[in-house]
């Protein structure tokens, strides 16, 4: 008779599943260190349109260091005792010393806000005054979604429905396509979503001809985002946009557009070694390129420009 292991899920992937149930994002952040970029910006309290973060952006510049304080809590014992013991802690003295380890050694926090300031500046420029949820915003939960939490993630859907409707909202723009497939591809599957789900890239794409020109004339290599390219289709309105903004030349990589090569952001939580290794692949094809990497995913901006000698962008920073 065959006989059937259970086996436990890994105890940082607990630890993720419970700072998202409970702070609604991965890594457990709350107030300033998830808004703080949106300071000073305008937004509406009545538009159709929402610019939706999925608090991917603000997180990036944390997982270095939860991963390397994950790693010293399991050289302790076991790794799902010492999580849950975390987990306890914060319960009962009401704050997260995960966190605080990964908030003490935080960097780059400024370019990842600026990069959300400038998605919204674009907006602007466009006439688009956008909402933004602030700390009623949810991870959208592709994490949760790709290792099996369907209950986790239908709460999440139903209450990101029911907070859109309230408020009127039936246009969504996002700053990840891993927000955008959730939100487009997944949630309606599990509850009614009747929101019009955009990438900044598909948005920019339609608003072509009203964007700002600029005289840049350097090299471009672009680094399509696994999600966006294979799964949204989504890689032409790239080139389109950098082809109509500026006088760069873009040089294609060999594996680019739907063939795009994994850079590994998406796994560095979970697997900090295969995401480094991911990375460090990618980047030594596209150095050989071009002069400037251009990418359009948090987890791939911020995982190729630990590693890369060259200068990696989010599409939105070439326009602003």
């Amino acid at each position: 008779m065959l006989e059937i292991t259970k086996i436990n899920p890994p105890a940082t992937l607990e630890l993720v599943r419970q700072n998202i149930l409970k702070y609604k994002n991965p890594l457990g952040l709350k107030g300033r260190e998830l808004t703080s970029w949106a300071e000073g910006l305008e937004f509406s309290s009545d538009s159709e349109y929402l610019f939706y973060t999925g608090t991917e952006y603000q997180m990036l510049p944390y997982l270095d260091s939860l991963v390397k304080a994950l790693k010293t809590m399991n050289h302790l014992g076991s790794g799902k005792k010492i999580l849950y013991g975390l987990r306890n802690m914060v319960d009962k003295l009401g704050f997260n010393p995960e966190k605080v380890y990964a908030g003490i050694l935080a960097k780059d926090k400024e370019k990842t806000r600026d990069i959300l300031r400038k998605h919204v500046l674009i907006l602007k420029a466009l006439g688009i005054i956008p909402q933004y949820l602030g700390e009623e915003e949810w991870y959208a939960g592709a994490l949760l979604y790709e290792y099996g939490y369907e209950n986790d993630v239908i709460e999440i859907a139903k209450n990101l429905a029911n907070t859109l409707k309230e408020r009127k909202i039936t246009k969504i723009i996002t700053a990840s396509p891993h927000a955008a497939e959730m939100l487009r591809e997944i949630y309606p599957k599990f509850t009614e979503f009747p929101f019009k789900v955009y990438t900044m890239a598909e948005f920019l794409k339609e608003n072509l001809e009203r964007l700002p020109l600029n005289n840049l004339h350097q090299k471009f290599v672009i680094h399509d985002p696994c999600r966006l390219a294979r799964e949204l289709g989504v890689f032409s309105e790239i080139r389109d946009i950098i082809y109509k903004t500026t006088s760069a030349q873009i040089i294609e990589s060999q594996q680019s557009g739907r063939f795009t090569t994994c850079c590994g952001g998406a796994t560095k939580l979970l697997f900090p070694e295969l995401a480094e290794a991911l990375a460090k692949q990618r980047v030594k094809e596209l150095e050989t390129l071009g002069e400037v990497i251009i990418t359009a995913c948090p987890y791939c901006y911020f995982n190729l420009s630990q590693q890369s000698n060259l200068p990696v962008r989010d599409l939105t920073e070439i326009l602003v």
